[in-house]
């Protein structure tokens, strides 16, 4: 299997998931390009539309434009202004009310605990765009203890209440598309890891 390749089905190796959260890591750390949303419409191409939740994201997504894309992510993602901007996906601004709070040193545990190290801002080491990243990871290590612990303690404990709150800023379908596929692809992950059905 090539490098970027991702199943026509939804992802249970564990290196079709390190790919899928690797491209979801990109659509939140920095504003699309056209790689991007080239690699989102290589797994629209590719994807069974009985799988319907993820055909659908995913079909919002691959006719994003890059070019127009730019000031929705500083709106969307990095939190521009109160008034017309959700709050920034950083776990600790959802679970503590503050950047840099108890699920920041919680999470930088949980990296340091895998082996991995983070050497970024620190103020980002609990954004979403990192954790998917960090997700990634795990799975090219294939360390699946940490990958479920990862998702029952942080990811799925606020990525939901993100999204609940920047869905209500009417976002362009692409951004639609990348909340509900990361949803999707978090849930189906974690079901598959307590069924013991990931690669």
């Amino acid at each position: 299997m090539s490098k970027n390749h991702i199943s026509a089905q939804m992802p249970i190796s564990q290196s079709e998931l390190a790919n899928v959260y690797k491209l979801l890591s990109e659509a939140y750390i920095r504003p699309p390009t056209e790689e991007l949303c080239n690699g989102f419409r290589r797994w629209y191409n590719e994807v069974n539309k009985q799988q319907t939740a993820l055909w659908e994201a995913l079909e919002n997504v691959a006719n994003g434009n890059a070019s127009k894309l730019a000031s929705e992510y500083t709106r969307l993602i990095q939190g521009y202004h109160q008034s017309c901007s959700p709050h920034p996906p950083h776990e600790s601004v959802y679970r503590d009310g503050r950047l840099q709070g108890p699920a920041s040193v919680a999470v930088e545990q949980l990296y340091a605990d895998a082996g991995l190290s983070y050497d970024g801002p620190p103020e980002q080491i609990d954004h979403l765009g990192t954790e998917l990243l960090f997700m990634s990871q795990l799975c090219e290590l294939e360390k699946k203890n940490a990958q479920k612990q990862f998702l029952e303690n942080h990811l799925t404990e606020w990525i939901s209440d993100y999204y609940t709150e920047a869905k209500s800023y009417d976002p362009p379908k692409f951004y639609v598309g990348v909340f509900d596929l990361t949803q999707e692809t978090v849930k189906i992950h974690k079901e598959n890891l307590d069924a013991g059905s990931v690669g």
